[in-house]
């Protein structure tokens, strides 16, 4: 399992189009990606539950990626990550 922090930088944090569009790349890995708040945790691939963490800007979250690819999507969520959010 791979783990890294990013700290959520778009104004709007992640409202329901900005997950949704963070959503809709998480659906293009293998790997299976939770996402951490404040010790609750959400299944990166269902709306409602990144929803539910409820993350604004400057907030930190945790990402845990586990799978055969994680390595590789590990460091292409972070990419992700650094140019959307």
């Amino acid at each position: 399992m791979k783990q890294f922090t990013y700290i959520i930088k778009h104004p709007d944090g992640l409202n329901a189009k900005n997950a949704g569009d963070l959503i809709k790349e998480i659906l293009k890995y293998s790997s299976t990606i939770k996402m951490v708040k404040n010790n609750k945790t959400a299944d990166a691939r269902i709306i409602f539950n990144v929803l539910s963490l409820s993350i604004e800007q400057n907030d930190s979250v945790d990402f845990l990626v586990s799978g055969e690819n994680e390595n590789t999507e590990s460091d292409q969520l972070k990419e992700y990550l650094s140019l959307n959010f």
